[in-house]
């Protein structure tokens, strides 16, 4: 006997996504999350190269001179934003003679970089000549 083929379809369900079809979706969302950060960083490099100089003087400048208003309080001066339309405000502090000296202990390193070697290279000298007096032929007169 010959049973009646019947339409048999499938059922419809969710498909719950194997555990490889869930590490390539979360590899692709970090990539494309990386992508869009390095973009974000790209453009936040680039501005503070094309505007280093101006920032640099702006930054001293407002942390040495803090702008005062008529009653003789610091003014608040507005920051330029990350340009998400927010707005950062920082108050300056009329500043002491320690945050100077803490300022100067920050700048220590940079001044030793310039510094070594120019002091390398005077000490290098001196020290060819102390050398070079005491091996050469001649001898000094003691006045």
């Amino acid at each position: 006997m010959q049973q009646p083929i019947q339409n048999v379809k499938p059922a419809i369900r969710n498909k719950v996504p194997t555990p490889l079809e869930q590490l390539l979706a979360e590899k692709s969302l970090i990539e494309e999350r990386c992508r869009l950060q390095k973009k974000k960083l790209n453009e936040d490099f680039v501005y503070i190269q094309d505007n280093a100089y101006a920032l640099l003087v702006s930054g001293l400048f407002a942390l040495f001179f803090p702008v005062k208003n008529a009653n003789g309080k610091v003014k608040k001066q507005v920051l330029p934003g990350s340009g998400d339309g927010h707005r950062k405000t920082a108050e300056n502090v009329s500043l002491s003679v320690s945050d100077y000296l803490n300022i100067a202990k920050g700048f220590l390193p940079v001044v030793w970089e310039i510094v070594q070697p120019l002091v390398l290279t005077w000490c290098i000298s001196k020290a060819k000549s102390l050398l070079s007096g005491l091996f050469s032929g001649k001898k000094r007169r003691i006045s």
